[in-house]
């Protein structure tokens, strides 16, 4: 996932590209996070499974992710959502997951 992109330019490329947004927030002082994203996201089947998908994630404490985190009205953390190019969530899954659980989970999610 790119780090900390504008929201806006997210939903800019899913109106041009018709994908769905995915975003993970996550926070510094979460041992559940830093695991995720240390252990789980680079995994192959993990990669794999965002592709379809604009993936992006945020520290929620913080800039953007703070702004997304109390939009959406995340307050556990890792939390991902698929969001459409309006900004309307369309699925959220929180919590830590190994990378086959993790993936099953995005493979699975809803995009429209």
């Amino acid at each position: 996932p790119r780090n900390e992109p504008s929201f806006a330019s997210l939903q800019a490329e899913a109106r041009r590209t018709g994908r769905p947004i995915l975003i993970l927030l996550y926070a510094d002082w979460c041992g559940y996070c830093q695991k995720l994203m240390s252990d789980t996201l680079p995994h192959p089947r993990v990669v794999r499974a965002t592709q379809r998908y604009i993936a992006a994630r945020y520290n929620a404490d913080r800039g953007e992710g703070k702004r997304l985190s109390d939009r959406f009205g995340v307050r556990g953390f890792p939390n991902i959502l698929v969001v459409n190019a309006e900004g309307r969530v369309l699925d959220q899954w929180g919590g830590y997951n190994e990378p086959d659980i993790y993936a099953a989970i995005i493979e699975q999610m809803k995009t429209r």
